[in-house]
């Protein structure tokens, strides 16, 4: 099998109250959460859990889902009225990174 390489998605980070750790959320990967010390491990994190929703996604030969744009996320996190303060940041993933041992498709956007 052959997979996708790269992959981008708007995440949700939110800032957890009282420290510096962010809270992570991808509204176009249902259950895919994760969590970081601060921005750049926030970052380093939502990569990580993207590879390994989309690699189990795909093994599983589940559609993989379309991205939505920053606006639709950005409207999506401020009607949760649980979310006070958030950023959204895209997150690009390398399958690669976790899984070297895989075969990729040469062209990304196969």
């Amino acid at each position: 099998m052959k997979y996708r390489r790269f992959f981008e998605y708007y995440a949700i980070f939110e800032p957890n109250e009282g420290s510096d750790v962010l809270t992570i959320t991808f509204p176009d990967l249902p259950g895919a959460i994760s969590q970081g010390d601060d921005f750049d491990d926030a970052l380093y994190m939502a990569a990580d859990c993207i590879e390994i929703y989309l690699k189990t996604s795909q093994d599983d030969g589940e559609e993989i889902p379309e991205p939505s744009t920053k606006e639709e996320v950005e409207r999506i996190a401020a009607a949760d009225p649980d979310v006070d303060d958030f950023q959204v940041v895209l997150v690009r993933a390398d399958l690669k990174k976790l899984f070297p041992e895989l075969e990729f498709l040469e062209d990304a956007g196969q």
